[in-house]
């Protein structure tokens, strides 16, 4: 009885941890409405954010692995900071706006591709990776920070 109780035990806790590592697709079906909810400020690793309209969000950190795509028509604001680990990819559309007041990426291997427009103003820009920022032909990047440090490419 004992062995069937801790197998079942860590089976059960071992489902559980899984659960929790798997990636979130997250997709705006309206003017800030999401679709399978909201997100939260800390972002898993692997997760997906697919954005098709106008939202806006509070400061966040995006782990290793996870990606942001803004299709054209699709905006986004964040009120705060935005962190961009390694690994993290962040791609802007044509006719795509991502507006930021402080962004930091981090570590190596990161991808920001800029094909639509940018709005950077106040607080820092931090590029600490050896990642690319990939500013496209026909991008916007509306600059206003109070300063810059740049040890990628």
């Amino acid at each position: 009885m004992t062995r069937k109780f801790i197998s079942l035990f860590l089976f059960v806790i071992l489902s559980i941890l899984s659960v929790q590592s798997i990636a979130t697709t997250y997709e705006t079906i309206g003017n800030n409405s999401w679709i399978p909810s909201t997100p939260s400020n800390s972002w898993s690793s692997n997760d997906v954010f697919i954005i098709n309209h106008f939202v806006t969000l509070n400061g966040f950190r995006l782990l290793n692995g996870g990606s942001i795509t803004i299709n054209s028509g699709g905006k986004l604001t964040m009120k705060w900071s935005a962190n961009f680990d390694a690994g993290t990819s962040i791609y802007v559309a044509s006719g795509g706006e991502l507006k930021l007041t402080q962004l930091t990426t981090e570590n190596s291997s990161s991808n920001f591709v800029i094909e639509g427009t940018i709005n950077t103003s106040n607080g820092s820009f931090i590029n600490e990776t050896s990642g690319v920022i990939d500013f496209k032909t026909g991008a916007v990047w509306t600059f206003n920070q109070q300063s810059l440090t740049n040890k990628g490419s």
